[in-house]
């Protein structure tokens, strides 16, 4: 995973997967973070528990080759590539529910390896919407995916059959045929909206990352930048669902990023606290109850 300074999320991620895979099978690339909460998290799980950590990863617009490469030099002698981001948690499912068992994760990554086929598509199921300005990142909630259109956008990719990363890990280049969809019971719950000062924020490092815009641009002066972002639009490049995030702020300040659906009473609802402990308490980490504290 690439990461550029999202503090918030970072440290349940590492939680999460390493009780999964375990942290010897993770690889961190540090797109140049500046947050002192991002390099602390960083530093501490690379000291105490050996976490991989590559620093001053760039340029942005290289993320496929350098996760790629990360894989190659790193893994050693690795069966499945899983690409993520710091927003995209990997978790089973059972019919729609989101089934938080590190058994039912693996058994689907070995099913998908003795299938033999070179490449999957990932389920996504979005974190729910009913934000306000001020919503903290433990605060918002998980629908229950059965009512969401389900997106395939992101893979994974048998090893061996692998040759290169696109920025996204949408569109891998793979030996032996594409990729194919929903043959596995794996997705992924994306905590993709969050409030809406996280959300532009993040949008303007990733625009910043590809070099879009020269480096000191803040969200002061984006204004003077309005005809560049335009352009940008119009061409379709890379990320440009950020630069779509820069134009609604310009033109609607932050309520313009607000993105709220209907919660229905009856739905199962998860906060990323409850999905880190149902996975840590499933991997025999924490005991019934306890939360764990390791942050």
């Amino acid at each position: 995973m690439m990461i550029h300074d999202d503090e918030d999320l970072l440290p349940y991620w590492l939680r999460y997967h390493s009780a999964i895979i375990g942290v010897e099978n993770i690889v961190i690339l540090d797109q140049k973070s500046k947050s002192e909460k991002t390099q602390i998290t960083l530093h501490t799980w690379n000291e105490i528990k050996k976490l991989k950590v590559l620093w001053n990863q760039g340029p942005y617009s290289a993320k496929g080759n350098l996760t790629y490469n990360a894989f190659q030099r790193y893994l050693g002698d690795i069966d499945i590539a899983l690409p993520l981001d710091s927003d995209e948690f990997l978790v089973a499912f059972n019919g729609s529910q989101p089934v938080f068992s590190r058994n039912a994760i693996v058994d689907e990554l070995r099913h998908f390896w003795l299938n033999q086929t070179a490449c999957w598509a990932f389920q996504q199921y979005y974190s729910s919407l009913q934000l306000s300005l001020d919503d903290s990142l433990k605060s918002v909630r998980y629908f229950h995916p059965a009512i969401y259109t389900v997106q395939n956008a992101k893979k994974m990719i048998r090893w061996e059959n692998l040759k290169a990363l696109d920025h996204g890990s949408h569109t891998p280049t793979v030996s032996n045929g594409g990729c194919v969809t929903a043959l596995n019971h794996l997705g992924l719950l994306h905590y993709h909206f969050r409030n809406p000062l996280t959300t532009v924020e993040r949008a303007l490092n990733d625009v910043l990352g590809f070099g879009y815009l020269p480096s000191n641009v803040t969200l002061a002066t984006l204004k003077d930048y309005r005809s560049k972002l335009d352009e940008l639009m119009k061409r379709g490049v890379d990320g440009n669902h950020k630069i779509q995030q820069l134009l609604k702020y310009l033109d609607k300040g932050l309520p313009g990023l607000l993105h709220t659906n209907p919660v229905h009473s009856l739905l199962d609802l998860f906060t990323i606290d409850d999905i880190v402990h149902k996975i840590e308490t499933d991997s025999g980490l924490v005991k019934g109850k306890e939360r764990s504290s390791q942050l």
